[in-house]
């Protein structure tokens, strides 16, 4: 893919995205980057993106004869502007880990024994191509299953797009759930399934039911930015903190007022706020009037009755109740409605607890109108990436697709799946068992409380492989293992949105050459496709996932719009950098 120059730095003269781009393939680095990577004494600094979470922060790798030395934040970078996590500089232990694993390994003892047998990139995959074959000569794509972990972007298309073209609908998230956001509640009040932004930087008034804000938040360097900006980045005027919880947590001692809880009724003390706020009418007419519904009740074509959001909250959740279930006194129940309904813009946050409990915190943000807004609660835009090329599915493919899926999943395509069903269900058999399982970045046998059911539903699937570039506890029940690279050693595409709801593209690209015999996992599937027939060929023409995330990049160059440095620079400083 060829990019003018000019052109793409004039992308910055647009609003609406910001694009943070780690380097890439662009020469417009103010760090110097020598053409010969392993020249003696030869010392560079690569820009790219860190991979240590899911936070997207830019850095800058210090490289000496081709070692990687140092890591520090991008000044660059709109997500931590130089800044950088105790994680982020640790990388450099994730890349020279001794335990790292080296080379494909191949099982020869018992599952979960650990004993290996060293082999060949070409004798690993011919095992994987052949069982793969032999599922699809079989009828059976829907045999085989994909679980997954965290990450985003390029990868997580190409896998859907692999097991679409084979023909198999068990793409299954493993995704540790509970430290990640309030989706579920967000999809039934707002009818939209995706990660949210909180406009933490414009808030007057945050309160908060559980979030750990300040110890775990999923990108940890743009909330702390933004915290230090609500206490002081405005002068005169200092954001207002309140945590409700039932332990003092970090966020809670940093919190201007604590308000203990009783275990699991976060939920209901957002309900008594909402009472109040209803009931003195200090909510949002206008906009609960143009932009809601079910707020008053109402008759259904049928004729039948149905209690909207006022009647039953004054009736249901009145403080006197709510003070009895959750140890939080009247007074105070009263009191934050208060300060919460006229301290604008305010915002109420959650963690992902149940259903119930997210709603009635995203119910306080519609009740101030705090939806979409500045200082709220924002739904971040989307990267513009150009869709994969079209292909025509044969039957095999659209067999295995109509089939159920094995944890159960239905409805919203976007909805959370269910690892914990996959892995029952394997063992009962129903709707059907998989004979192939690939597991790539999660482990399901530590993430998950029931770790023995997972053990035993393993033992029920012929062959299991894992693309860890590390043994950890499911990779140890796994047949085969063809290790990833470290973050340091591969081309990625990272997209993620900063707290104002922009959309931020990160391009990790390698700071130094692999260490060992691992290869991108990308790269081993578009491998995978050479041999399996003209339909993989044609629904993934790439020979490397470089080549995807550049043609990833096209529709971002297309777009013409964002700041390729981020937000802080001005067209005069993109004029400086075009002459110079």
């Amino acid at each position: 893919m060829k990019i003018n120059r000019r052109d793409f730095l004039k992308m910055g003269g647009g609003a609406g995205v910001a694009i943070a781009l780690g380097g890439g393939y662009w020469k417009w680095s103010q760090f110097p980057v020598s053409e010969k990577p392993n020249a003696p004494g030869v010392e560079k600094w690569v820009p790219t993106v860190c991979g240590q979470c899911m936070g997207g922060c830019g850095i800058l790798v210090r490289v000496i004869d081709g070692w990687a030395v140092n890591i520090a934040g991008n000044p660059l970078h709109p997500v931590n502007r130089g800044t950088l996590c105790p994680k982020g500089i640790a990388g450099l232990q994730g890349l020279y880990d001794p335990d790292r694993i080296r080379t494909p390994l191949k099982r020869i003892g018992k599952r979960g024994e650990g004993r290996w047998q060293f082999i060949s990139w070409d004798e690993a995959l011919q095992i994987v191509t052949t069982s793969l074959i032999e599922l699809r000569k079989s009828g059976n794509p829907h045999q085989l299953a994909v679980l997954g972990g965290k990450y985003r972007g390029l990868m997580r298309t190409l896998w859907e797009r692999f097991l679409e073209v084979f023909g198999s609908p068990n793409y299954i998230d493993n995704q540790f759930q509970w430290e990640g956001m309030p989706t579920e509640g967000l999809f039934l009040t707002q009818g939209i399934y995706t990660t949210p932004a909180y406009d933490l930087e414009n808030v007057q008034y945050l309160l908060s039911f559980g979030s750990a804000l300040l110890e775990s938040y999923w990108s940890p360097v743009q909330a702390l930015k933004a915290y230090g900006h609500f206490r002081r980045g405005k002068p005169g005027q200092r954001g207002k903190l309140v945590q409700i919880e039932p332990r003092l947590s970090v966020t809670g001692i940093k919190a201007d007022e604590w308000i203990p809880t009783n275990p699991g009724t976060e939920g209901i003390s957002a309900l008594g706020i909402a009472h109040m706020i209803v009931k003195e009418g200090l909510y949002k007419k206008e906009f609960i009037s143009n932009h809601t519904f079910g707020f008053e009740s109402w008759i259904d074509e049928k004729g039948k009755e149905h209690i909207g959001f006022k009647e039953f909250v004054l009736s249901e959740y009145p403080p006197n109740v709510v003070s009895k279930k959750t140890g939080i006194p009247v007074d105070t129940i009263i009191r934050l409605a208060r300060e919460f309904a006229t301290n604008q813009p305010s915002l109420a946050m959650g963690y992902r607890d149940r259903p119930f409990h997210q709603m009635a915190i995203s119910a306080l943000n519609g009740l101030v109108s705090s939806i979409d807004s500045a200082g709220g609660i924002l739904i971040p835009r989307e990267i513009p990436y150009p869709p994969f090329p079209s292909f025509k599915k044969d039957t095999v493919a659209q067999k295995g697709l109509s089939q159920e899926r094995i944890d159960g999943k239905k409805g919203h395509p976007k909805g959370a799946d269910h690892p914990y069903h996959f892995a029952r269900n394997v063992l009962s058999g129903k709707p059907y068992k998989p004979k192939i399982l690939f597991l790539y970045y999660t482990n399901p046998l530590f993430s998950n409380p029931e770790s023995d059911l997972f053990v035993k539903a393993f033992a029920e699937i012929p062959l299991i492989v894992s693309f860890s570039p590390y043994m950890d506890d499911t990779t140890l029940f796994a047949d085969l293992v063809l290790p990833d690279h470290s973050p340091l050693e591969r081309w990625q595409d990272d997209p993620l949105f900063l707290n104002n709801g922009f959309p931020v593209l990160g391009i990790r690209q390698p700071a130094i050459r692999p260490l060992y015999q691992t290869r991108a996992t990308g790269d081993v599937l578009l491998s995978l496709t050479k041999s399996l027939g003209e339909e993989f060929r044609a629904a993934l023409p790439w020979s490397n996932f470089k080549e995807v995330v550049f043609d990833g990049l096209q529709g971002v160059f297309n777009a013409k719009r964002g700041d390729v440095f981020g937000l802080q620079f001005d067209e005069a400083w993109t004029r400086l950098l075009q002459k110079g």
